[in-house]
């Protein structure tokens, strides 16, 4: 194959590539279009809902985006939301829980300058045992 040939075919292979990826970004973009819907979802947001897989990067991530842009958050029903980490966010929230628990140990959420806020249903279960030891110094 000659020179002119090949690089024909590699400057095609990589506009190829190029595209696949311009169309992936394009596909995702669309379905994660929200300005049109009334509620965000966690798992728009990456959350997995499953009580196994920490969601708290996606729980922050959605009451976030849901404060710029005044929206409602929806957790979805029968959802296990694992949330390891203390969400702190500034502003008014509007969610609705109905049906979904809320794995944590402590503190899952933090709410500044929230008047206004509202939090509708949902189940806050503790992620292990609620055991307190109290010990003397020799155990006996």
């Amino acid at each position: 194959m000659d020179l002119k040939k090949r690089f024909l075919l590699k400057a095609l292979a990589a506009n190829l590539i190029v595209s696949e990826a311009l169309f992936k970004n394009l596909v995702w973009s669309a379905e994660f279009s929200v300005e049109d819907r009334t509620y965000l979802y966690p798992e728009d947001f990456g959350a997995k809902g499953n009580g196994l897989i920490d969601d708290s990067a996606a729980l922050a991530d959605c009451l976030r985006v849901s404060i710029l842009m005044k929206k409602k958050v929806r957790f979805k029903e029968s959802a296990k939301y694992l949330c390891k980490q203390t969400i702190s966010i500034v502003g008014t929230i509007k969610v609705n829980a109905t049906g979904a628990t809320i794995i944590s140990n402590g503190n899952f959420l933090e709410v500044i300058d929230g008047a206004g806020s509202e939090w509708v249903g949902g189940l806050l279960k503790a992620a292990s045992k609620p055991y307190t030891i109290t010990y003397t110094q020799d155990w006996s």
